[in-house]
């Protein structure tokens, strides 16, 4: 194989080892499995807020079933000092009664606080279910993302070392000179070796003078175009890139 089509080669190779970069480059920068985990911690935040808030109530409730404990055995207490006979003095009957009045009005406001806060837990424990079933779901998900997009930059970073096994195996049949020269185009190009078609360098489009075509028919020289000054490759085919 002679040093041009080593050269052809070689740029067909890095171009495939590019295209692979570029897809683990993509792959990384589309983030699905960063947005996913995002969401996992947003539910988990929030899942230890609920029942954060679900442990305060319950002592919110405990604390409130004391009080109430308290605040009955003391009404009680007043209204059987209130109907037993014991006491006889009027001013003191008046300021029990209000004394049990105002007791049973905490009691109720108690009472009601209780059943709010309890309500509220009942929510927030269905919540939580809800967000559990969600946190499974996504989790669920999460694996399956984590399972493709391991699969999928597994197999990519095959395909780019075979790439690379190729691409030192065709350099290392390059002559240094011709390397250099390819190398440098290639620095200052897009690429570096250009396919002739229909009389054009396909780099830049320009006729190519006979000379050089008979110059390439000869297989002799590494020949570049006049114009963009690419390595010019013929394949003996005038043809349609």
């Amino acid at each position: 194989m002679k040093q041009i089509e080593f050269l052809w080669e070689l740029q067909q190779h890095e171009h495939k080892f590019n295209s692979i970069k570029k897809k683990l480059e993509d792959l990384a920068r589309k983030g699905h499995i960063n947005n996913i985990i995002i969401e996992l911690k947003g539910i988990e935040s929030s899942l230890k807020e609920k029942k954060i808030t679900i442990f305060e109530n319950e002592k919110r409730i405990n604390k409130s079933n004391n009080q109430l404990k308290e605040l009955t055995f003391n009404q009680d207490e007043i209204e059987k000092n209130l109907y037993n006979g014991t006491i006889t003095d009027l001013k003191q009957l008046h300021y029990m009664d209000m004394e049990s009045k105002r007791i049973r009005e905490e009691i109720n406001k108690l009472e009601t606080d209780t059943l709010e806060m309890m309500e509220a837990i009942e929510e927030f424990k269905q919540d939580i279910k809800n967000m559990e079933d969600q946190y499974a779901s996504v989790k669920k998900d999460f694996e399956e993302k984590v399972k493709e997009y391991n699969a999928a930059t597994d197999q990519l970073r095959k395909e780019a070392k075979e790439e690379m096994d190729i691409i030192y195996n065709i350099t290392s049949k390059i002559e240094k000179n011709i390397y250099d020269q390819y190398a440098l185009i290639k620095k200052n190009k897009k690429y570096a070796v250009a396919k002739v078609s229909k009389n054009e360098c396909s780099g830049c489009h320009m006729i190519i003078p006979f000379y050089i075509l008979e110059e390439l028919k000869g297989e002799i020289n590494i020949v570049c175009c006049e114009n963009c000054g690419r390595i010019l490759y013929y394949n003996g085919i005038n043809e349609d890139i």
